[in-house]
């Protein structure tokens, strides 16, 4: 019964801690985010993926972004699925176009509840 308790309990404690987790992710400097990526934290290769995307914190690279996001979707990380799939349903530069990989990252996003994929799919 205590075993099933302290499992609870761990469990709990870290659904709890993700938001934080997560945020102070955002609060690192581009370079440790970078650092951890590369190691494979799932949600730094998807900040890191969100940096190159935007230009913010890195230099703008769309094909860096993506493989990122590659990395972070292959690990189940649906907001990269879903950022994967708009660059390269549009051919984003310095990615060839392809509707059916997008297709199948919009659908394996949405089957996670996530709305904007939903929306892509109609």
């Amino acid at each position: 019964m205590v075993k099933r308790y302290l499992s609870v309990l761990a469990v709990s404690i870290l659904l709890c801690a993700g938001p934080a987790l997560a945020q102070s992710l955002q609060d690192l400097p581009f370079d440790k985010q970078l650092k951890l990526a590369k190691v494979g934290d799932v949600d730094a290769q998807y900040v890191v993926g969100l940096a190159y995307e935007t230009g913010n914190r890195a230099r703008k690279d769309e094909a860096e972004a993506a493989k990122w996001y590659r990395q972070a979707a292959l690990q189940g990380n649906v907001e990269s699925q879903f950022h994967l799939a708009r660059l390269v349903s549009r051919g984003a530069k310095g990615l060839k176009k392809d509707p059916e990989t997008a297709f199948k990252l919009y659908q394996d996003a949405a089957a996670k509840g996530h709305v904007e994929a939903m929306n892509a799919l109609g």
